[in-house]
């Protein structure tokens, strides 16, 4: 669904994404995959389980660096897709019901690591 919202935002409203952007849409989809074929086969497997916890750790990692460079509106952004993606810190500061993108960006990718990390493949309990 973050994903989805992610799209629209870029194709509807017209937002630019930027490269950190790029790197948590990634994320999200190594989330889905992970929990969408363990949802989807409906069997434990310790893959898919990690594959979402590294995804979510990956894109938390991500967001947060990108809300620090909201706060601070430096472009220290390391990361530059051929010069062509905006700035991160002017792409996180959208608002969207209040907050900006990169506040959204952190908690999402904390429930989700919240989420993949009580499941019992990361802690051990499936093969």
């Amino acid at each position: 669904m973050a994903l989805l919202a992610a799209f629209s935002m870029e194709w509807f409203v017209g937002w630019q994404p930027c490269s950190l952007c790029w790197v948590q849409r990634g994320c999200l989809l190594a989330i889905g995959v992970g929990l969408g074929y363990r949802g989807f086969f409906a069997k434990p497997c310790a893959w898919c389980s990690r594959v979402a916890f590294v995804g979510a750790l990956g894109g938390l990692l991500s967001a947060r660096f990108q809300y620090s460079e909201v706060a601070s509106g430096a472009p220290v952004c390391p990361l530059q897709i051929a010069g062509a993606a905006p700035n991160c810190a002017i792409a996180g500061a959208h608002l969207w019901l209040g907050f900006p993108l990169a506040a959204w960006g952190v908690a999402i990718f904390l429930v989700q690591l919240t989420r993949c990390a009580t499941s019992p493949a990361v802690q051990g309990g499936e093969g």
